[in-house]
């Protein structure tokens, strides 16, 4: 079980990394509220189907799906805010979100342990789907859609960027434990400043 968290914990801040340089160009192009309604919902089938997962495999691709969403959530939801509020309410706006992200590490593994230990570790997952049901709901009633652009995904920087931020991020995640001078994470951050830096010259040749 250990082994499964760390590999799926890997999992997640990979996802953060690959995804959050794509999710700027579908909430410009597709409709910021509309990717985000989305974004919940893939985290919310990839939380309901981890909790059926029904062998090592199931469970890891199902852990991708929610990392998909999760991924996405976060950099939506700081856009969101800062398109909806205007600069007095902002840093208020602001601030009242940061609170679950505070409260959140302290309550989190204090359920999450109770939920084992009294239930099922399945229920880790099932209580993600009536909060983000309510998240879904409210924001598609409560938020407006903003205005999109038309433009050309660039490939080849989303393809540099993810990969250069998503092992940046793998390795200054798993440094501490895996050792900083280990081949796997010299091998991350080779590639995260290889790939960043030619990120960086196709952007200004």
């Amino acid at each position: 079980m250990i082994l499964i968290w760390c590999n799926t914990s890997s999992l997640r801040i990979w996802s953060i990394g690959l995804f959050e340089p794509i999710t700027a160009y579908l909430a410009d192009t597709r409709g910021m509220n509309k990717i985000y309604i989305i974004s919940l919902l893939t985290f919310m089938l990839g939380s309901m189907l981890y909790a059926l997962s029904w062998n090592i495999e199931s469970l890891i691709v199902f852990r991708i799906m929610q990392a998909v969403g999760g991924g996405m959530i976060m950099p939506l939801a700081l856009s969101i805010i800062e398109k909806t509020f205007d600069k007095k309410k902002l840093s208020l706006a602001m601030g009242l979100m940061g609170i679950p992200l505070l409260i959140a590490p302290a309550m989190g593994p204090t359920m999450g342990g109770y939920l084992v230990e009294h239930l099922s570790w399945r229920w880790i997952f099932w209580i993600n789907l009536p909060i983000g049901c309510l998240a879904a709901y409210f924001s598609y009633t409560l938020i407006r859609e903003f205005e999109t652009v038309k433009k050309r995904l660039d490939v080849w920087g989303f393809i540099l960027s993810a990969i250069g931020f998503a092992a940046l991020l793998l390795a200054i995640s798993n440094g501490a434990t895996e050792g900083w001078t280990s081949a796997s994470i010299v091998f991350l951050f080779i590639l995260s400043g290889f790939s960043l830096l030619s990120f960086f010259n196709c952007r200004n040749p």
